[in-house]
């Protein structure tokens, strides 16, 4: 079941799963807000707060399950970063003489960039340069502009913290590269707070492929009905429900 609504979920503190859905309050960008702010007085459940364009995937299964897993996309959940991949990827065709507007772009966000750059550069330029290095090409403009304004997502840091000391389990994963995956669980100082991180380059197949998500639970130890993924791309919720999640 996929959740996709104005509305708050809760989870209970017990780290039984069970969805209840209540008033939605406006808020200000961010999936992670509403922890200490809303839920009073039940301050050590976890809260989650989504908009129509921040998603929760939950179990197909039964909703009363053990829940010890969570997984993490990364672009646009860890960190508010798609503003600043259109400004790499305009930079990017820029460079390469080729024009795109942010609507074609924007289709293609949340799957892998040898998919993006097969999609969107012209056959001669991937030929002639190879669609991995048109990849590294794009991602070093990405960290470059990125790297001197870099923040996690707002309540993240305090999210994953409460998480793991209810003996939560976390990963990433993300259809971007491994680079990429290090630059903001670095630059975040987030790495602690996850035990696995699998990204696009490491897989056969990126999202909608479930397999970057398989492959992170089996790195926690956990079957895929233990955990469960924030997204907020259409590829990566497409991604979790295949997986089982």
């Amino acid at each position: 079941m996929v959740v996709h609504t104005k509305a708050y979920t809760i989870f209970s503190p017990r780290l039984m799963l069970r969805s209840i859905l209540v008033r939605f309050i406006p808020y200000k960008n961010s999936i992670f807000k509403a922890i200490d702010k809303t839920i009073k007085p039940n301050i050590n459940d976890i809260a989650l707060l989504f908009s129509e364009k921040e998603y929760l995937c939950l179990s197909n299964k039964p909703l009363f399950v053990m829940l010890k897993g969570l997984l993490f996309d990364m672009d646009g959940v860890l960190v508010n970063n798609l503003e600043i991949h259109r400004q790499a990827f305009a930079e990017f065709f820029r460079r390469y003489g080729v024009e795109r507007s942010f609507d074609e772009l924007n289709r293609h966000f949340g799957r892998g960039n040898d998919d993006i750059m097969g999609e969107l550069m012209p056959r001669e330029i991937v030929e002639r340069v190879g669609i991995r290095e048109l990849g590294n090409q794009k991602e070093a403009i990405y960290r470059e502009i990125y790297a001197p304004i870099i923040e996690p997502q707002a309540g993240l840091v305090e999210f994953l913290s409460k998480s793991h000391g209810r003996g939560l389990l976390a990963a990433v994963g993300s259809s971007g590269f491994r680079a990429n995956v290090d630059f903001v669980l670095d630059k975040c100082n987030i790495r602690k707070y996850f035990q696995a991180a699998v990204a696009g380059d490491e897989v056969t197949r990126c999202k909608p492929d479930p397999e970057i998500y398989l492959t992170a639970a089996a790195k926690l130890g956990l079957e895929p009905s233990e955990c469960i993924v924030f997204e907020d791309a259409e590829a990566g919720i497409e991604a979790a429900k295949r997986a089982g999640m």
